[in-house]
């Protein structure tokens, strides 16, 4: 199919290369080693801290067989262990695959069977371990790692997303949201949500801090009472829980901390009444960004700066750079350097939904315009 050239929204060319994460990481490590990269509870990392625990953690790992082709489970409390594991993960050239510690084990014991057949670890051994390195077919040489969405029939479908795919999106959406080393961002969505790929990597390439949410934090006070506690300039929630810190505002009861300068929404459709709400309590003083995106094209593609919207249909934006967006008979089509290798042992799947747009690769979305 051809689209119409005035269906078609070029975001504008991303950096010849971009940067894997982990070189970025690093930089801030040689550079800034004293800076502090993660906060959670009263527990810190300076950026030395952290790169000296995930090279001793990547040792062990790699010693257990963790290398490139190779998938690394993990099953870890919210924490700076966490996010050590995740990196460790790539330090050895694994990619990670993160389980969803609330969930019931015969969900977690369904995903290990997709990734790694008859030889699937027990859910119970995972969580003992932290991190697992699995055996079977692995995910690619090149793979950081691999999310399971649920698909549309309730079966986990893994998106398997590579080094040069994730290295794409973070060098477009760091400058897209603002993303500096005097950052510091509110690390909310759980590890088994791509949302947390946005938090960590953005924040922690750019030299950011990035302060973890504790459980409290789900609450609306507690989250703000934080917010303003840690300095934090950025939040990144889904539209369903910002819906309820709208109104919640409303009321009058809590308060917008002054050091707040970005909010991203995502995962589902912006209310317009929230929006008006939004704008008559906060008005220009915070930026208000809607991010859209399936996990199929790398967390996000697109990106509206929702600050002075007014009314009507709540905009999805324009792409972000190096992403270009199509709409062909009324459905949008992504192309560009975010889109992942599709779905993990699912070639049928992958043939449906990623096929070619002009002779370029390109990922028919299921969302209608």
């Amino acid at each position: 199919m051809t689209p119409r050239t005035d269906d078609l929204l070029d975001g504008g060319p991303s950096p010849a290369t971009a940067p894997p994460v982990l070189d970025l990481i690093a930089r801030q490590e040689r550079t800034r080693p004293g800076a502090t990269a993660l906060v959670h509870g009263d527990a810190r990392l300076s950026y030395a801290e952290l790169g000296a625990a995930v090279r001793a953690r990547a040792a062990v790992l790699a010693a257990q067989g963790a290398g490139p082709g190779r998938l690394v489970a993990l099953h870890r409390p919210r924490g700076t262990d966490a996010i050590v594991g995740l990196l460790a993960v790539l330090t050895t050239g694994a990619a990670y695959l993160p389980l969803d510690i609330q969930a019931p084990d015969a969900r977690n014991a369904a995903i290990l069977r997709d990734a790694c057949g008859d030889a699937a670890p027990a859910p119970a051994e995972v969580a003992r371990h932290g991190e697992l390195v699995l055996d079977g077919p692995g995910a690619g040489e090149d793979a950081a790692y691999v999310i399971y969405t649920s698909g549309s029939t309730g079966t986990p479908n893994g998106v398997v997303v590579a080094h040069d795919s994730l290295a794409h999106f973070i060098a477009g959406a760091t400058p897209a949201y603002g993303i500096d080393a005097d950052s510091r961002v509110l690390q909310f969505s759980p590890l088994h949500f791509d949302a947390s790929i946005q938090e960590i990597f953005s924040t922690l390439g750019a030299g950011g801090t990035l302060v973890l949410r504790t459980d409290d934090m789900l609450d609306v006070g507690e989250l703000l009472a934080g917010c303003a506690r840690h300095g934090i300039t950025l939040l990144d929630l889904p539209a369903a829980y910002w819906h309820e810190l709208v109104y919640v505002l409303t009321t009058g009861s809590v308060r917008l901390p002054a050091c707040l300068r970005t909010v991203i929404i995502y995962g589902e459709a912006a209310l317009p009444e929230r929006i008006a709400q939004w704008r008559g309590l906060v008005g220009d003083a915070v930026r208000l960004l809607n991010a859209y995106g399936p996990t199929e094209t790398t967390v996000v593609a697109t990106v509206a700066d929702l600050t002075r919207h007014t009314a009507g249909p709540v905009p999805i934006g324009r792409p972000l750079a190096g992403v270009r967006a199509a709409v062909v008979a009324g459905e949008l089509w992504l192309l560009g350097g975010g889109l992942t290798r599709g779905y993990l042992h699912r070639p049928e799947l992958n043939a449906r939904r990623f096929t070619e747009l002009d002779g370029e690769r390109a990922y028919r979305t299921g969302d209608l315009v």
